[in-house]
């Protein structure tokens, strides 16, 4: 996906708007931000645990709701790659 100058701009907004909240509230703002940003139906911010070869996540927002945090082993799916 292309960030347009709208796009950038608004993805811009998203972190000004959350740049005050803490804990909890930084990363559910910041998951939601960026999925309203980027239009993404999906958007998750995790802490990666290195010894276990797992995630957990801090936020998880998906089609306009949070759903609970949850851990993974991140071996086999399609992001292992990327990590």
């Amino acid at each position: 996906m292309k960030l347009t100058p709208n796009r950038l701009e608004s993805f811009k907004h998203s972190f000004e708007a959350i740049s005050l909240l803490t804990g909890e509230e930084f990363f559910g703002g910041l998951a939601r931000k960026i999925g309203s940003a980027l239009q993404a139906d999906a958007v998750w911010v995790t802490e990666y645990h290195k010894d276990q070869n797992s995630m957990t996540t801090k936020a998880f927002w998906h089609l306009g709701h949070y759903l609970d945090n949850f851990s993974y082993l991140i071996q086999a799916p399609p992001c292992e790659r990327v990590i």
